[in-house]
This record gives C-alpha cells, structure tokens and sequence, in this order.
C-alpha cells in the first residue's frame, strides 16, 4: 500500500485499530517463557473490538517480547492533544522454576514523516520495578524527511535478572511519542507512529534465559 502522509496515513491508522493478530500469550507451558497484558493505561494505548492493546507475544524464537500496536501514534496540525502521546504496558511475565532471565536490549520498528522545521521523538524506559530501570530507549528525528519505515536498537543498561524461584513477574514498558510542527504561524506537518496494522511498527524487549 502507498502511504501518503498525514492525509492517508492518519486515516489508515485509525482505521488500523482493528486489524492487530490474534495474540498467542496464552498457550506457553510451564516449562517455557510466557507473557500476557496485566494492564495498560495513557492517551496512546488503543482498543481493538473492546480487547485492550497492545499485544504481547513470544517471538518465535523463544528469545523476546514482541508488542504490537493498535493506533499508537503522535500528529500534527491536528488538535495539540495528539502531538505527544504516551502508552504504559504493565505486562506478566511466566518463566520456568529454577530459571531465571535478564531484558538484554529493546528493538524498535516504526514509521515517521517530517515537513519543513517539524520535528519527532521516541522516549522509552523498561524496568522491573520503580527502582529498578533496565533501560532507556530514545530516538530523535530531525526534519524534513519523507514518511518511511525506520527501525533501532539499545542494549540494556543494567541486566538485572528476574527474582529466583517466582516464576512470574511484571515488566513495565513505558513509551512516550511528540511531534514538534516548528515555529507558529506555520506549523508544519509531522507524523510518528508504532500502529501495527498500517506501519507493521512493533517494539520487541530481547530476553536471555539463565539457570537461578
């Protein structure tokens, strides 16, 4: 599909809250890594036929966390309320007894436009607890540049493991994303988004298994 900025990209995004997969978080047995959405709360975290978003999943390669997205994305010149955007992702997290493991990186895919002076940002912090970050992930974009796909990564700043003998515990995901038109009277147009369903933008926390 061509992606047209703002015009056709905002609305596709919009449309695109209900086209997010199935999630398999359900179906992990005891013996492997597991997750599922505890909760989630903020201005971006969408719904998809009245499920809460995102979804969490097991890569396929039983060695991450994949979020996906539904209408998660900051704009402008619409209504100043949508140009910084913030969804907060408390997810559960299974693991086998006598294993333990670390958040080692975050992995980024997302979609961003910029006109003229416009400028965008992507803040994220990951964490066990309040006094407990893991790291920070954060992602500036400068001007003028045309609606395309972009993708990043950060290894963690503390590989702190997960609590011996549990076997579940929440990772907190926070991410925040702004747009800057430039200066008034002539705001310019800019886009960032994480939407799923139009961008295929998702994040992704890696995850390195280790005996307790």
């Amino acid at each position: 599909m061509k992606k047209t900025f703002i015009g056709g990209a905002l609305a596709a995004a919009l449309l695109g809250t209900a086209a997010l997969p199935a999630s398999s978080a359900a179906a992990s047995p005891a013996d492997e890594l597991g997750v599922s959405l505890k909760r989630n709360f903020g201005s971006g975290c969408a719904e998809t036929d009245g499920n809460k978003t995102p979804l969490p999943a097991i890569t396929d390669d039983k060695k991450g966390i994949s979020i996906k997205y539904a209408g998660f994305f900051a704009v402008t010149p619409v209504p100043a309320g949508q140009r910084s955007v913030s969804c907060n992702v408390i997810l559960e997290v299974t693991y086998p007894q006598g294993k333990t493991f670390i958040v080692k990186d975050s992995r980024w895919i997302g979609y961003v436009a910029t006109h003229a002076r416009a400028k965008a940002e992507l803040n994220a912090t990951y964490y066990f607890g309040p006094d407990q970050p893991l790291g920070i992930y954060l992602k500036r974009f400068g001007s003028s540049l045309p609606g395309q796909s972009w993708n990043g990564s950060q290894v963690a700043t503390e590989l702190t493991p997960a609590p011996c003998g549990s076997r579940s515990t929440t990772v907190t995901l926070r991410t925040t994303l702004t747009v800057d038109p430039g200066a008034q009277p002539t705001e310019d147009k800019a886009m960032l988004s994480l939407n799923y369903a139009e961008h295929k933008a998702s994040s992704e926390l890696g995850i390195e298994m280790r005996n307790c």
